[in-house]
């Protein structure tokens, strides 16, 4: 083991070392050797023997504030810590060795002349113990430099500014300018639907994000909490969780339904309004969303991991800006991280709109000849996910039990592929027609009939999820294949009766708690939620300054807090940016919706 140790030095003394980092550290360990205060401190602020490292290989933040406010120049980074896996006979765990191999970043306080690099050197000698011990080796990973409040910050605030101000000037001008009056678009949020709205869908969508937040936070507890979902709570809840995916196929589901009723309505479909006026209202909020990511967000805090997620992520949109706003970013960012990394589905979404003529044409010219070519374009992309999946043994859906590389496949092959999330989008379709068609009274019999099974498709769904880790099918690809190429349809299916039944008189009770009035406002936020919820869960991220073990409590007690930060400022935005630009669109007579 000693060994071990002395290799790591060696292999830290092959990189060029700056002279000023080397005497501060020779500086260093001398003083600490003496028991000097300052050196003590950084010593203290750094991890020395870090615990249940085969437990959890979360993040040891040592202390961060402590490490700045050394008395001596001080700079605080991470060092990974690698070993190999440790097999032991006798235990069995599914998916993992008994004892994995370990990847985790640990603290390390280094003098301010060092960099990245160089702290492997500092870390070294902070954990000789566990070297010696346990053997291991030390890798750079980062250091944490605070992002100067320079002049796109400057520029950014200034901007949030004056258009808060020009919102506030609004609402008590005597001149006509109602449409960006903060005044006039609180009231327009809590307006009633108006006549013809499918009321329930107010219910679903909110529904729909608040599960979209379920898994940002499971995604950003992920991060500093490695979760133990499918052991340290009831299975159910687990399954509910891994399968939050299907909230992304209810959204394109209802933007394809209401983009539909809208053509059966009018009988014809003029492109340039309909692609115009779709992009339109999704620009103004995702371009002030990006400007705040690319020049004020790495300003807001500080932490451990604030370089690792949030001044990346500022790096990003400075960089690749430009393919998020033209929403191509599923595939002009494939290799390279992307700018708001949930507005892939922004991009799914408007391209899905682009290739919607193809079908809805045809809906509107010869529906017989429409709802046939919308069936088969459901087979044609259900036997491509079959494929795929089974060909390259991919996972069943997006899970978190998967291994990293067939996540990675699984994002590329099907997750952010535009064809192969068209599933629930040409269902929407199909059901926005056929809402603005005459229909014959159902019998009772058959109503309770597409209930029972919609109602039974949807918990199927959901709950076979629990097959994919607690059976002899978690590394079937056959089975792996039949549910990835088909469970989306279900799920769709399942999803349009339910809309359909409620519009349509066949909802009962359900229809009376989908339709409360209570939905409505939280439902027109939902296009902001999405646009700012992640940014506020991985702030928490990035300021994390203390170890955390994951549970299902701390799951949604976490959830519980971030959802009123979130509604707070998707309120601030939906105020001042989307009810503004959208107004200016109907005065604008882009009235292809209403």
């Amino acid at each position: 083991m000693k060994m071990l140790l002395l290799w790591s030095l060696l292999l830290v003394s092959a990189t060029p070392v700056a002279p000023d980092c080397a005497q501060d550290v020779a500086a260093y360990q001398t003083a600490v050797a003496a028991g000097e205060p300052w050196a003590v401190q950084m010593l203290d602020s750094s991890v020395v023997f870090p615990d249940g490292l085969w437990h959890s290989a979360h993040p040891r933040f040592g202390h961060f504030e402590r490490c700045l406010a050394a008395p001596s120049a001080a700079k605080y980074c991470m060092v990974a810590f690698e070993t190999d896996a440790v097999p032991v006979r006798w235990v069995f765990v599914r998916r993992q060795e008994a004892l994995a191999a370990v990847r985790a970043q640990l603290a390390t306080c280094v003098p301010a002349s060092c960099n990245a690099t160089q702290a492997v050197q500092v870390a070294a000698f902070n954990l000789a113990a566990v070297l010696d011990t346990l053997g291991g080796r030390l890798k750079p990973s980062f250091c944490f430099e605070a992002e100067p409040f320079d002049a796109k910050a400057i520029a950014f605030a200034c901007f949030a500014l004056v258009l808060i101000g020009v919102v506030l000037g609004a609402s008590f001008s005597r001149n006509n300018v109602s449409w960006l009056s903060a005044h006039h678009n609180v009231q327009r949020l809590f307006s009633a639907s108006s006549p013809g709205t499918i009321h329930c869908v107010h219910s679903i969508r909110f529904l729909s994000i608040c599960w979209v937040m379920l898994g940002h936070k499971i995604y950003t507890l992920c991060l500093t909490s490695p979760p133990t979902i499918t052991s340290s709570g009831p299975p159910w809840v687990a399954a509910i969780v891994l399968n939050g995916y299907l909230s992304v196929d209810t959204f394109l589901l209802m933007s394809a339904l209401l983009s539909a009723r809208a053509v059966a309505k009018a009988r014809r479909l003029p492109l340039l309004p309909f692609y115009l006026l779709r992009y339109l209202r999704l620009l103004p909020p995702l371009a002030v969303v990006v400007f705040f990511y690319a020049c004020f967000s790495a300003v807001v805090a500080r932490g451990p991991l604030w370089p690792l997620y949030v001044q990346n992520e500022a790096l990003y949109c400075r960089q690749r800006w430009w393919s998020t706003l033209i929403l191509l970013n599923n595939y002009n960012d494939v290799n390279v991280p992307s700018c708001l990394s949930n507005s892939w589905f922004l991009s799914v979404d408007m391209q899905l709109v682009w290739l919607s003529p193809l079908v809805l044409f045809p809906l509107l010219r010869w529906l017989k000849f429409g709802i046939a070519w919308i069936i088969t374009l459901l087979v044609a992309t259900a036997a491509a996910i079959f494929a795929l999946t089974f060909v390259y043994d991919l996972p069943w859906t997006m899970s978190v039990l998967a291994s990293g590389d067939k996540i990675v496949r699984y994002w590329e092959l099907i997750y952010t592929n535009t064809p192969l999330r068209a599933q629930p989008y040409l269902i929407g379709l199909l059901l926005g027609f056929f809402l603005e068609r005459p229909v014959r009274r159902l019998p009772p019999r058959v109503v309770a009939s597409a209930w029972f099974a919609s109602l039974i498709s949807v918990v199927g769904v959901v709950f076979t999820m629990m097959l994919d880790y607690r059976s002899a099918l978690a590394d079937s690809a056959l089975a792996a294949a039949f549910y990835a190429s088909i469970h989306k349809i279900v799920w769709s299916c399942s999803l349009a009766w339910i809309i359909f039944a409620c519009h349509k008189g066949y909802g009962g009770p359900i229809n009376k708690i989908l339709s409360l009035r209570l939905w409505v406002p939280l439902s027109r936020l939902t296009y902001c939620t999405f646009l700012v919820n992640l940014y506020v869960m991985t702030i928490q991220v990035g300021a994390t300054k203390a170890d955390s073990q994951f549970s299902v409590y701390t799951l949604f007690h976490g959830l519980c807090g971030d959802f009123v930060m979130i509604q707070c400022c998707a309120f601030i935005l939906y105020i001042t940016v989307e009810a503004p630009a959208d107004n200016l669109l109907r005065l604008a007579r882009f009235k292809f919706f209403k």
